[in-house]
């Protein structure tokens, strides 16, 4: 009997030995397909531009390996260096210098990009579905490499942040939110008219002063102004005909208009604008150029495409951000060319701008109230939604805790003003209050669940978290059991401080700790760690054993902490009671 089943057994484990492998053939096969799509679509690049032998670059644990259009891998000579990054030998470069090469985003890690752009034919880079090519240029006397975003715009691959780069190239771009503004000197009607032309009521010529132009910018915060103006040396400048300066904006102006309304802006330098003492302006030629570009450029629907179609009239552009300021993402597009290629004559001789950060853009987004940040009016409907739970109970500490209103015979106006207005008080500040009051409760146990899954505010939450254990072991009763439950509070709050420290101790040792701590343990971790708890532990200690001293009990504290803004508005309130309320008849005796 048994045989039969283990022989059963048997087969349906071939089975599923067989299924095991068709289905890996079949990813296989997929994996293939794919990349002999792709192989497909490199030669359709502007940068290869030409059929040729191609290939797909990617790495196993043992070295690199290509892979041709008929899914053929073949292995390359090299090695990986101390960093982690393939280096090829000779043998590899030879046949790489006859590729256009197929990179994925996955393997940017391993390898080392100037060696291969130095080996390699052509270079293109696949992130999902997106292919984009990869140059090399150079910025001044350094070599970047970038990646082409969209046509003609680049992004510096090894620049901090990418992903906030995107952010920008990726903002949505509406036509009907656009005003392109012209600071052109009036005389040049050349220039004005063909801007005009070509972008209808989206463009406003521009001959006022630098505080009309930020008045203007601060009040289309809603829309993404466009500046297109001659730059000299930071700065638009008007200049007549004759060569006399006749207007002087300066740039970093214009961008703090625009970062104090959360407003977008972008920057363009034209070159059409250049006057001569002698011949006056340049003429219109350039000009209609600058206006044929401008008119395509707003018709895109991202900031990447804006730029994008700037760079395809200008030349090729390459993205560097500046993220210096908070909660503001700016950017330059500096004209680039290839290394080893000449310099050309841009359209546009200077192009930036900046725009929300996405910490910033977020933020605002989530904002019930504009005005507010978006945690007070959540943590103020927040405070409703537990007021409603319990609305007689509540009502009736609220009642116990106000003033009362004057006796209704004596006073009925001031009765019914009293009674309104301690109704009306529970009903807007009464949230408010409820929030405060949770937010105290449960802020050291949000804390120290911050420092288990993050650890970078243990220094922090250690002595916050002391005291509150403290005072919650504490009581008001008299007796042994308020010493017991006093010891207790002590006992657990010298457990919690020696648990803290031992895991930010271990944290610290096997990761290292977080920014913003790296300025303070630069020498050694493990000192600052220990003495800064040694530190918070020692203060938290003194001061628990002055307040105990003076015969100040932890909870007291406590409670008139969590109390502090009822006692202050009861305190102010109170005096316009003028019955014969609890608390007016307090301040009699």
């Amino acid at each position: 009997m048994a045989a039969p089943l283990v022989l059963k057994a048997g087969r349906l484990l071939d089975d599923a030995g067989e299924a095991a492998n068709a289905a890996a053939k079949a990813a296989k096969a997929t994996r293939i397909a794919r990349k002999a799509a792709a192989l497909d679509r490199l030669s359709a690049l502007s940068s290869i531009g030409r059929k040729g032998a191609s290939a797909y670059l990617t790495f196993g644990d043992d070295g690199a390996v290509l892979v041709d259009a008929l899914g053929k891998e073949f292995r390359l000579g090299g090695q990986f260096d101390d960093l982690g990054k393939f280096r090829f030998n000779n043998s590899a470069s030879d046949t790489l210098h006859q590729l256009d090469l197929l990179l994925d985003t996955d393997d940017l890690a391993k390898i080392d990009l100037d060696n291969l752009m130095g080996n390699v034919r052509s270079l293109a880079l696949q992130r999902g579905e997106k292919m984009h090519r990869i140059k090399q240029f150079r910025v001044g006397e350094t070599p970047v490499i970038g990646f082409e975003e969209s046509p003609g715009l680049f992004l510096d691959i090894g620049a901090k942040g990418l992903d906030d780069i995107r952010w920008i190239v990726d903002r949505p771009f509406f036509r009907h939110d656009i005003q392109v503004i012209s600071l052109f000197d009036p005389l040049d009607v050349d220039m004005r008219h063909s801007l005009g032309a070509a972008l209808g009521e989206l463009h406003k010529g521009f001959s006022g002063s630098l505080d009309e132009l930020l008045a203007m910018i601060s009040g289309r915060s809603d829309k993404t102004v466009v500046i297109v103006g001659h730059v000299e040396n930071g700065a638009f400048v008007m200049r007549d005909p004759l060569g006399r300066e006749t207007g002087r904006f300066v740039i970093a102006d214009i961008e703090r208009a625009s970062r104090e309304a959360d407003g977008t802006v972008l920057f363009l330098g034209c070159e059409a604008a250049i006057a001569r003492a002698v011949t006056g302006f340049t003429g219109c030629v350039r000009g209609d150029r600058v206006a044929a570009s401008l008119a395509q450029a707003v018709g895109q629907d991202t900031m990447g495409g804006f730029l994008g179609a700037i760079a395809r009239d200008s030349g090729e552009m390459l993205i560097r951000p500046d993220f210096s300021v908070a909660e503001r993402a700016r950017f330059e597009a500096l004209q680039v060319r290839p290394s080893g290629g000449a310099a050309t004559s841009p359209l546009f001789s200077s192009v930036g701008g900046g725009t929300l950060s996405s910490a910033r853009a977020a933020d605002l987004s989530w904002r019930l109230i504009p005005a507010l940040p978006w945690y007070w009016p959540v943590l103020y409907l927040g405070g409703a939604v537990l007021l409603m739970l319990e609305p007689r109970k509540s009502w009736a500490r609220w009642k116990d805790r106000w003033w009362d209103a004057p006796d209704r015979a004596i006073a009925p106006v001031g009765h019914l003003i009293g009674v309104i207005g301690r109704a009306l008080s529970f009903f807007v500040l009464g949230p408010a209050l409820i929030a405060y009051r949770t937010v105290i409760h449960v802020a050291p146990w949000g804390l120290l669940l911050w420092m288990l899954f993050v650890a970078p505010l243990p220094i922090l939450s250690v002595p916050f978290l002391w005291v509150c254990l403290m005072a919650n072991g504490a009581d008001k009763s008299d007796g042994g059991e308020t010493q017991v439950k006093e010891a207790n509070g002590h006992a657990t709050g010298l457990v919690t401080l020696l648990v803290a420290g031992g895991f930010l101790w271990l944290w610290s040792v096997l990761f290292g700790l977080p920014e913003p701590y790296h300025f303070f343990t630069d020498r050694n971790t493990t000192a600052f760690t220990l003495v800064s708890l040694v530190g918070c532990g020692s203060v938290t200690f003194a001061i628990a054993r002055t307040l105990r001293k003076r015969g100040i009990d932890p909870a007291v504290v406590k409670e008139s902490i969590l109390d502090l803004p009822m006692t202050a508005l009861r305190g102010g309130l109170a005096g316009f009671s003028k019955g014969e309320g609890k608390y007016g008849a307090e301040r009699a005796r």
